[in-house]
């Protein structure tokens, strides 16, 4: 909605007051000039008409005896439509065309009379008393004794002014209302026009440049309006789209970022987050947009490196910890249009390098530790042997027993490395697209088991059909069946049973290694398959283990797209299950 200014009128209310207005002054100043100048040539007519009327009965009235003076000037005025007088010297009136003499005052004091009696013709207007309206007078000497005056009705000329003011009027009227009339066609062929630029501004200023078109219109400066007006819809339609085209790009780019993104104006509220901030500090996936930051991120290593870069405006990072997360931000400022600024963080989830970081040193201190052992048993064992243990053969044999034990023990732990060094270098491999038969399989990985504990008779139970199939490295689906089936035979009692289990359905194939072992309790599940970790070390050493037998099942089955899933529970025993897309 336009939002109009107050005191603003529209097109017609300025020009309609105003023609009239000017119409109305124009036609008042020409009728009064034109009266006025009317109004003067009628009088001069007048007067030039009663001056001609007595110049021409001058010549007759002194012929007329005395006593016929009255009735001729009788006649002459019927016939000349003029009132005749004629006055002596005294002021009397000898004969009156229109009224008889011995009524009539006396008249010395008329001023057009004295100047007639001095010799002077002259004329005036006055008001009759004897006729009852003003009448216009001329008076003329006849001889030394006697005037001659003519006089004519001025309500005549009265008349002839009103008739004129009458037809003025009618004309003035008739003017203002054709003024009207082609004033009206003028605002139709220009406001109609105006209102089209005023909707088309209007629409623009929404945004709306579907409507913009060329307005009709005969007026060259409306049609240039309309032309420019059309052109800088066009315009600001392809910045319009340029601008939302970048900025769906830098929004695509903002929200595939792995990073959080948090943008915060000066009085710290978050003003921009995207969806990897969300997912940062919203579990709930609730918005974070408009929250204070404090409120978000509750960090005082944050507010201070923020404290610092908007002090002085040097991009600054910072690791900061919340609850079991860690992030590395990034805080750097932002100049915002309007002057004011605006702090941007990026930040960067580095909860699983330090949780790398951490198995990096668990990994070296436990090969240490692993390592360590063996070579103090193989050295201390060695060097008894040099100092004289050989003289005593019994004890010679018990000590390079225990050397050659020690030793197949780095041999293990070596050979585990190396196979987990080379799962992790084949990383890449996307799929086997060989089928392995599981049968097979998992008939040869008993065999091996049972070679390596022979000692051990175990009850073995084997759920799987003859024909299940899966695509993959047979040697290394042995491999992890071998390190699961042994740490079953190893972790349990000898006369408790083992079962092996094969499943199939549409979207995968299972098998489960379980067994009614000891168990693994609940807070050691989520590090089982991190190298060396060992739930009981001294239990896992007496029976051999390296500690990198689970990890090497995590590989293996991460190379086939798939995963291993454990339940367990003290003293009741472990189920290891294996998920082979299908």
């Amino acid at each position: 909605m336009n939002r109009l200014r107050p005191g603003s009128l529209k097109l017609r209310e300025i020009l309609y007051p105003g023609i009239i207005i000017y119409v109305l002054v124009s036609l008042v100043l020409l009728g009064g000039m034109t009266v006025n100048s009317v109004r003067q040539h009628l009088y001069e007519q007048k007067i030039a008409a009663v001056q001609e009327a007595a110049f021409l009965l001058k010549n007759i009235v002194p012929d007329l005896p005395d006593e016929d003076t009255q009735a001729a000037v009788t006649q002459l005025a019927i016939n000349t439509s003029y009132r005749i007088t004629v006055i002596d010297a005294s002021g009397s009136v000898l004969a009156d065309s229109s009224s008889p003499p011995n009524r009539m005052d006396n008249h010395l004091s008329r001023e057009e009379v004295s100047k007639a009696l001095a010799g002077e013709p002259y004329s005036a207007i006055r008001y009759s008393d004897t006729l009852g309206y003003d009448m216009i007078y001329f008076a003329v000497p006849l001889d030394s004794s006697t005037v001659l005056r003519t006089a004519l009705p001025f309500k005549e000329l009265d008349e002839s002014l009103r008739n004129i003011y009458l037809y003025f009027s009618i004309g003035g009227g008739l003017f203002l209302l054709i003024a009207l009339g082609i004033t009206y066609l003028l605002i139709a062929k220009i406001e109609r026009p105006l209102t089209h630029l005023a909707r088309q501004s209007s629409q623009l200023a929404r945004l709306n440049f579907s409507g913009i078109a060329p307005v009709p219109s005969s007026i060259r400066e409306v049609q240039v309006v309309s032309d420019s007006l059309r052109i800088m819809a066009q315009n600001m339609r392809k910045q319009f789209e340029s601008i939302r085209h970048q900025r769906d790009e830098f929004k695509a780019v903002l929200d595939s970022m792995t990073e959080a993104v948090i943008v915060i104006d000066e009085h710290r509220n978050i003003v921009e987050a995207n969806p990897s901030a969300v997912a940062y500090f919203s579990p709930s996936g609730t918005p974070i947009t408009g929250l204070s930051l404090h409120t978000a991120i509750k960090s005082d290593e944050l507010r201070e490196t923020i404290y610092e870069t908007i002090k002085d405006g040097i991009m600054r990072s910072s690791n900061i910890s919340l609850k079991k997360s860690h992030y590395h931000v990034n805080v750097t400022t932002l100049p915002d249009v309007a002057g004011s600024i605006q702090i941007v963080l990026v930040c960067n989830d580095i909860t699983a390098l330090m949780h790398l970081e951490r198995i990096r040193r668990d990994f070296v201190a436990n090969v240490s530790h692993e390592l360590k052992t063996p070579v103090t048993s193989i050295q201390g064992f060695s060097e008894t042997l040099l100092d004289g243990a050989l003289e005593d053969p019994d004890a010679a044999k018990r000590f390079v027993a225990i050397i050659k034990r020690q030793t197949e023990r780095l041999q293990s732990i070596i050979d585990d490395l190396l196979i987990l060094s080379e799962l992790e270098q084949n990383q890449s491999r996307k799929h086997f697209s060989s089928l392995v038969q599981l049968k097979p399989v998992i008939d040869d990985s008993l065999l091996i088991c049972r070679e390596k504990n022979q000692q051990f008779q175990r009850e073995i139970q084997i759920t799987c059909g003859e024909a299940l199939q899966v695509k993959g490295n047979a040697h290394l689906i042995e491999q992890a069946l071998i390190n699961l089936i042994d740490n079953a035979m190893k972790y349990s009692e000898h006369s408790s049973p083992i079962k092996i289990t094969c499943s199939a359905a549409p979207e995968e194939v299972t098998v489960t290694v379980s067994d009614q072992g000891y168990g693994i309790p609940k807070k050691d599940l989520n590090r089982i398959f991190e190298r060396f970790y060992r739930v009981e070390k001294a239990r896992s050493r007496d029976k051999g283990g390296t500690g990198l037998g689970l990890s090497i099942v995590k590989h293996i089955i991460l190379q086939h797209q798939g995963t291993v899933d454990v339940e367990s529970s003290e003293g009741k025993g472990t189920s290891f299950t294996l998920h082979f897309p299908n």
